[in-house]
């Protein structure tokens, strides 16, 4: 091989490796990408457990009490709030019938700006 060959092949090596470094970089930025997309999925999916249990916790926790008789709603209901950390939970307690209540638990919690919800809603059957 002549010497003009094989220094006119180093620039076509060094744009070789230029081009295999940029498909390597664009392939790594679409795996951040979704690996970034994955976390934010995983903490929204967390956030919203987070809430059915506090709802579900409350739903329960109100029935045990009206069981035993040591809560007790008047015909104009109950409401009550609370912060759970960053979880607000509201307690709504309505009378529909002499024998039935309606429970009502709406979690509220602030995700990436925006105010997210969950309501919970039973009917309780006191006969």
């Amino acid at each position: 091989m002549s010497k003009n060959s094989i220094s006119s092949n180093r620039g076509f090596i060094f744009l070789d490796i230029v081009f295999a470094l940029f498909i390597f970089g664009v392939g790594l930025m679409a795996v951040v990408s979704f690996h970034n997309s994955a976390a934010q999925a995983q903490q929204r999916a967390e956030n919203y457990l987070q809430a059915v249990n506090l709802a579900s916790s409350a739903v329960d926790y109100t029935v045990a009490h009206l069981e035993t008789g040591s809560l007790s709603v008047d015909p104009n209901g109950l409401e009550e709030e609370e912060q759970i950390g960053k979880f607000g939970r509201r307690l709504v307690i309505r009378q529909e019938t002499q024998d039935i209540l309606e429970i009502s638990v709406e979690v509220s919690w602030l995700e990436r700006g925006k105010i997210r919800n969950y309501l919970l809603q039973c009917l309780y059957y006191k006969g």
